[in-house]
């Protein structure tokens, strides 16, 4: 009962503030509609604009109705000075005052960016010069409350009448925004409109997959809070998985997330204030590229500098020196897209390692903690170990991943994990012709998991065995063929092949990418292939054991 009526104190101070300050609705140019660098742009892609084009296309652009309004605030001084009300001329015989404005000055807009670009590019393809639109206007600064000031701007800025619902990273980013966690103190009210948002329609449970978040999975998302542009590629719905991990492969997640923030720290040369220029539209360019390796990436991504529509609220200067730094990129561009895809994988390669811990991990634990504890080639936990001895064993523990990456599908059930089949007719064809060579000579799951556990025995590693596994009856496996795919060196793996789950088309590469061999070598490739995927998705999660692939035993 008195949360209710703070509630409806602190709205009723709001909507007499919203009144005072409400002038009522005008015409006004199309023109003088000024958004400045806004969120809605930074943050969200460039779809809600192609869906309300074709919506006035089909309907007409109707700019009466009230929820096509666009608010606008302007400052009290500048309504004295810039602003003048004259009869309409723009639409004569409309019963609504007009505003012009003085030179060089503009109108605040808050709202409706996307109906504004979807209308100005419909006026522009049916020749309309000097259209108009109609504005609720808002007088400012009067009273002087700040608080109040900010929060009128807020609630117009973020009504989203016209728009399909905000992205999962757009709510995310506000969540924790208004928490504050990032920025700027907590605000409760706006915290509670985006956690209402985000929980709007029943039966969801991105609100809890939220609230169950662990603090040091929230510490590596809050890293990426200053890339606006990034949080389009958001799925809370997919959070789910990192909360049936139980945090227990929070080292991988937090280095890929680290990959991502650090990857984009250096297209800006550190430069953490140019983080907040980089838009979604950028960003889904960006996304799994290698301009230094793919030469038709590179061309793809310079036609879009040179249109402007790469980093359009950059500075040419700043663009250009971020291009510079985008040359010279060598691995696919990660994104949160790309990682909410890559975890798929992770998952399944877990599901693997976890067959050598004789209990799952718990709590704070993870599968490298649990494995360094049943170790007993070195003394687990002693602050004298050397340098070495953890080197050592770090090399250990990634190769035992690296090998429940290469065999992630073949050590796991077929009806739980399984690779993604191709959508073009002659990648089904190989895939087909694949399946039917794995099933004649493909090595049996009972000789891989023998081998996996002699693997781990080998390093010093106790691992539970079961009378079915027969350990003395393992023998050599072997080795992966030299390949990869597409098997015509001119070619590529498209760009959304770059990330997730491998497919059934290029099991034999992705096998060879995973081996020792391939990942000791040089990665000195002219094209984007299966292999060279594999290897930057594996070294993106597992890099926090950069200390290379152990000489072990086959």
């Amino acid at each position: 009962k008195e949360n209710q009526l703070d509630t409806e104190k602190a709205e009723r101070k709001q909507f007499d503030y919203r009144n005072s300050c409400f002038k009522g609705p005008f015409l006004v140019h199309l023109c003088d509609l000024d958004f400045g660098q806004s969120k809605n742009r930074l943050i969200e892609g460039g779809d809600n604009v192609l869906r309300l084009t074709q919506i006035l296309n089909i309907q007409g652009c109707l700019r009466l109705s009230r929820e096509f309004h666009v608010p606008v605030v302007v400052d009290a001084a500048d309504w004295l000075t810039n602003v003048t009300l004259q009869e309409p001329t723009l639409a004569r015989g409309l019963r609504m005052g007009q505003i012009e404005v003085g030179p060089d000055y503009t109108l605040f807009a808050l709202d409706h960016e996307n109906v504004i670009s979807a209308a100005r590019e419909m006026f522009k393809e049916l020749q309309i010069e000097d259209p108009w639109w109609v504005a609720d206007i808002y007088v400012t600064g009067a009273s002087g409350d700040v608080a109040l000031h900010e929060e009128l701007v807020r609630s117009l800025q973020e009504s989203f009448p016209n728009d399909q619902r905000p992205s999962d990273g757009r709510i995310y980013r506000n969540i924790r925004y208004y928490q504050g966690s990032w920025i700027g103190p907590r605000n409760e009210t706006a915290e509670g409109y985006w956690w209402a948002l985000l929980e709007s329609k029943p039966g969801s449970r991105k609100g809890d997959y939220l609230r169950t978040l662990s603090e040091s999975l929230q510490r590596g998302f809050d890293a990426l809070l200053p890339i606006p542009g990034i949080w389009a590629g958001m799925s809370n719905g997919v959070l789910h998985k990192l909360k049936a991990m139980k945090s227990d492969e929070f080292q991988p997640i937090a280095c890929y997330l680290e990959h991502i923030r650090s990857t984009f720290l250096r297209l800006v040369d550190g430069d953490e204030a140019l983080l907040g220029l980089i838009d979604a539209t950028s960003v889904k360019f960006l996304t799994s590229k290698v301009p230094r390796v793919s030469s038709k990436d590179l061309c793809d991504l310079r036609s879009k500098k040179e249109k402007k529509i790469l980093f359009p609220f950059m500075e040419d200067y700043q663009r250009d020196m971020v291009w510079r730094n985008l040359e010279g990129i060598d691995f696919p561009i990660p994104t949160l897209e790309t990682f909410f895809q890559d975890i798929l994988y992770l998952e399944v390669g877990q599901c693997v390692m976890r067959q050598l811990c004789f209990a799952p991990p718990e709590g704070d634990n993870t599968i490298d903690k649990v494995l360094r504890s049943q170790c007993v080639g070195f003394t687990y936990g002693l602050l004298s170990r050397s340098y070495w001895e953890q080197t050592v064993q770090n090399q250990q523990l990634q190769d035992l991943w690296r090998f429940s990456f290469q065999y992630a599908f073949e050590l796991t059930p077929k009806r739980d994990h399984h690779r993604r089949i191709p959508r073009k007719k002659k990648d089904k064809e190989r895939a087909y012709l694949l399946s039917v060579n794995e099933e004649l000579n493909g090595i049996s799951p009972l000789l891989l998991r023998r081998h996996f556990l002699v693997l781990a025995q080998g390093y010093g590693f106790q691992v539970p065995i079961s009378e079915g596994d027969r350990l003395g009856e393992a023998r050599e496996l072997p080795r992966p063929h030299p390949c990869d795919f597409p098997p015509n060196d001119n070619d590529e793996v498209e760009t959304e092949r770059r990330c997730g789950r491998p497919f059934t088309d290029s099991v034999y590469a992705d096998r060879f990418a995973l081996s020792r061999e391939a990942l000791r070598q040089n990665w000195d490739t002219q094209r984007v292939s299966a292999g060279f995927v594999r290897r930057s998705v594996f070294r993106a999660f597992f890099s926090y054991l950069n200390a290379g692939i152990a000489e072990s035993p086959q």
